[in-house]
């Protein structure tokens, strides 16, 4: 299992979503889906920043790439957020404008 697909059911069941709503909300299938939170399949690209919209948290935190959160690291970690989020919203607005 690797932290994307951790992170992936994490936040699946947080939102208190199904495999298979969630499959419908980015346009795959259940089975595809489940791939993902295995682990025994990676999403395109596309679909991770279709995900982190879904979640609504940054891509780097979906997958897993973020500073640790520590006394020195939280005004990085707020800048990098916020960065990575506004990126993501852009980018995912002109995937699926």
């Amino acid at each position: 299992m690797t932290t994307l697909s951790r992170n992936l059911k994490k936040f699946r069941v947080q939102n208190k979503l199904k495999q298979r709503e969630v499959a419908e909300l980015i346009n795959s299938t259940q089975r595809t889906y489940s791939g993902y939170e295995t682990g025994d399949r990676e999403p395109d690209v596309a679909t991770l920043i279709k995900l982190a919209e879904l979640f609504k948290v940054p891509l780097d935190i979906l997958v897993g790439r973020y500073v640790e959160n520590n006394s020195e690291n939280n005004t990085i970690n707020q800048m990098t957020v916020n960065a990575i989020g506004r990126t993501i919203n852009q980018t995912f607005s002109q995937t699926i404008g």
